[in-house]
């Protein structure tokens, strides 16, 4: 059995957000280590909870997610057995509820992603100067830059109900588009 590890960030809480976070903790089934963290930028909490993790594969999930397959995380980790750094799946918000068994290489995450500890060894901790977007795009650019292969597996499935936390801390993308920009200006315009 894989000892998983699997980072919740939670960003402030209100009682929408605490019952999506229990949505998303009782769907997910009995995985291993599950570390709910916040009081911080997403990165940080992320980073936080990333060191405080003993699994050998590390799942960073939004809370705002609801597990919709029961063997959700075989197709998470299937990847990784098979030499890929960094996995994820699909998420209803972007890709729509068809599923089938398909790597798509290079492919963007964020709701939802796993890496290996080898993979967070080598590449160290989420840029904390994003704040709280762009910084898991910046970490697959720099798995990508470090010769490390990226699939999203289309055969496991979540909803995500996208931006559940985001539209109270930032109604206005202000913070999203100041990432953005410094996304743009630390790899320039790369997919």
């Amino acid at each position: 059995m894989d000892k998983v590890s699997i980072i919740i960030p939670v960003l402030f809480e209100n009682q929408e957000l605490i019952n999506m976070t229990a949505v998303c903790l009782t769907t997910m089934g009995n995985i291993g280590q599950v570390i709910v963290i916040g009081n911080d930028s997403y990165a940080v909490n992320v980073n936080n909870g990333l060191k405080a993790a003993t699994g050998d594969y590390l799942i960073i999930c939004n809370n705002d997610i609801e597990f919709l397959q029961p063997d959700w995380l075989d197709h998470l980790l299937k990847p990784l057995h098979e030499g890929y750094a960094i996995s994820s799946i699909r998420t209803s918000d972007a890709d729509g509820y068809t599923v089938e068994e398909r790597y798509e290489e290079d492919a963007k995450f964020g709701s939802i992603w796993a890496m290996t500890r080898v993979t967070y060894e080598a590449l160290g901790p989420l840029d904390e100067s994003f704040g709280n977007y762009f910084e898991d795009l910046d970490y697959q650019k720099r798995a990508e830059d470090a010769g490390l292969r990226v699939v999203k597996n289309h055969a496991g499935l979540v909803e995500h109900r996208g931006k559940a936390t985001f539209k109270v801390v930032d109604p206005d993308d202000k913070n999203y588009k100041q990432a953005m920009e410094r996304f743009r200006k630390k790899w320039g315009a790369v997919w």
